[in-house]
């Protein structure tokens, strides 16, 4: 209606489920959908919170009689075509991950009468479950740089400076050694671009989350290469799982009148990409992991 992307109103049987930036944030299984009206300048001022439209919608609710529907739906792998490049390059669909590819969609909903012609509930629910594939790219340290050793990166052509940050302040303290590389001595300056494993101002945490990165080369001599480029290329494995349970209840006071109570349950996984294996992420839970680059 001329208004803004987001400034539209969202109603859910009344109810606003707009958050601050104008988005709907609840959205139910069609399942549990009755009706979806949506007004447009002509909508009472008691809608108001909006400068755009008014999407109105109204939740299903049981009748006299029971009723249900389900639905699922799936693309099998062999219904699916490859990646033009891949095709293009005669990979097949085992060498490019696509093999491991699923969908599943499913879902329904059922409901009916409590007390007939007075009380009636109707409950849905909706999931879904995939795993796709991504071409990554992403920066790995090299085995010089996993041992301290900068004297061979650079950033923008120019060989890499490292400081010991301990050192700001001017004062030699137990991260910041008087005398040596990367103390007062050379104002934090580590000598070289080279970092000593032993130095005090070394993480032995770090050191340890360091031990967990893999270290086997994925593009030849590329994954050596330490001017900020990438040098880990490869293809990601992304699974992503959501489910919703929806449900209500609606007591008929008159046949004018009635009072409805309902409960929306939403939880999605939608983890991020990585070319890193699984269990380098997450040592203790082997079903669900989350890349460590957002």
């Amino acid at each position: 209606g001329g208004g803004g992307i987001r400034a539209n109103n969202y109603l859910l049987d009344g109810i606003p489920i707009s958050e601050l930036r104008g988005r709907a944030v609840l959205n139910p299984t069609m399942e549990a959908v009755e009706e979806v009206k949506v007004q447009v300048h002509t909508y009472d001022a008691e809608m108001g919170r909006t400068g755009g439209g008014v999407f109105n919608v109204t939740m299903r609710s049981g009748t006299n009689n029971y009723h249900g529907s389900g639905f699922y739906q799936t693309r099998p792998v062999w219904g699916q075509s490859q990646n033009f490049f891949n095709a293009t390059s005669g990979l097949s669909k085992a060498e490019t991950g696509e093999d491991t590819v699923y969908y599943r969609l499913y879902g329904g909903g059922a409901g009916g009468p409590i007390k007939k012609d007075r009380t009636f509930f109707w409950a849905a629910t909706e999931g879904y479950r995939s795993g796709t594939t991504r071409n990554q790219q992403e920066v790995w340290p090299t085995n010089n740089q996993r041992n301290g050793d900068f004297s061979h990166t650079t950033v923008n052509g120019a060989p890499v400076v490292l400081y010991n940050p301990w050192c700001r302040g001017g004062v030699a303290s137990a991260r910041c050694p008087a005398t040596g590389t990367g103390s007062i001595a050379t104002g934090g300056l580590f000598t070289g671009g080279i970092i000593p494993l032993t130095h005090p101002a070394v993480s032995q945490v770090g050191l340890n989350i360091m031990k967990l990165w893999p270290t086997e080369t994925i593009q030849g001599p590329m994954a050596q290469n330490e001017n900020g480029e990438a040098n880990a290329i490869g293809t990601a494995n992304v699974v992503d799982m959501a489910d919703m349970f929806t449900g209500k209840v609606e007591h008929k006071i008159t046949q004018n009148f009635s009072l409805s109570g309902s409960y929306i349950y939403n939880k999605t996984d939608e983890p991020g990409s990585t070319i890193m294996k699984a269990d380098k992420l997450f040592m203790a839970d082997q079903d669900q992991w989350f890349g460590p680059l957002r």
